[in-house]
């Protein structure tokens, strides 16, 4: 959470919402990342807005997410209930929790990035406490972490920071570098099956045009004086 980008001074300990992080793993090896959050009933718009903002974030960072949540949307206004349509397509979420409570209605969430084969949800025979009835206890399961795990490591990673192909912009040909993008065909961009591929197709589409226009920088021979581990970023 420390290294999420708050607005202005702000300071979460003022604020309604409740919102616990924490990074699953196997045998030392990633499986994903769960957030388990509540805001109370009638919130106002900034503390949803302010929440969604914080996941975001947190969903950018990990491509696998679970979240568990007591959102309270019934009471939240038009805007935040049109908000949240759009945080659950930009995290790319799906709903998984059909557990009714004991007025027939759904009020926790279970929202993730993995699919329904990966991941279920029941209601959980045993809880920890005395049972809410408005909020039956649930039990969350992953059931391929094995597989999620071997699918993880053959997905794409970010290449060293000496494998990035550089650029010398000051001796690029700009104005060829504009024709080229006015030309290309994007079509294939908004052809593709998912967000993922669409990143790769246009990514490929944009370093042929700066290839066509713009010199690469040599590899510089030799170490830089600042030595890095290779887990450590900017």
């Amino acid at each position: 959470m420390q290294s999420l980008s708050i607005p202005g001074n702000t300071n979460l300990d003022n604020h309604l919402f409740e919102m616990v992080c924490a990074t699953i793993h196997r045998n030392n090896k990633f499986i994903c990342l769960c957030i388990v959050a509540y805001i109370p009933p009638n919130a106002c718009e900034s503390e949803y807005m302010l929440m969604f903002h914080l996941m975001e974030q947190l969903c950018i960072k990990y491509e696998k997410t679970v979240l568990v949540a007591d959102l309270n949307m019934y009471s939240a206004n038009q805007n935040v209930q049109c908000y949240y349509e759009y945080f659950i397509t930009y995290c790319g979420f799906r709903q998984c929790n059909n557990i009714c409570n004991c007025n027939n209605r759904t009020l926790d969430v279970v929202l993730t990035t993995f699919s329904s084969e990966d991941l279920q949800v029941a209601e959980a025979s045993e809880s920890l406490s005395c049972i809410d009835p408005q909020h039956p206890p649930l039990y969350v399961a992953l059931t391929n972490a094995r597989e999620c795990i071997a699918r993880s490591q053959h997905a794409a990673r970010p290449f060293p920071a000496t494998l990035y192909p550089r650029w010398n912009f000051a001796k690029a040909d700009f104005y060829s570098l504009y024709i080229a993008m006015s030309q290309t065909d994007w079509n294939a961009v908004y052809e593709a099956g998912s967000v993922n591929e669409a990143y790769v197709v246009f990514y490929d589409l944009f370093y042929k045009a700066l290839d066509e226009s713009t010199p690469r920088k040599k590899p510089k021979v030799g170490g830089s004086r600042y030595q890095y581990p290779e887990w450590y970023t900017a």
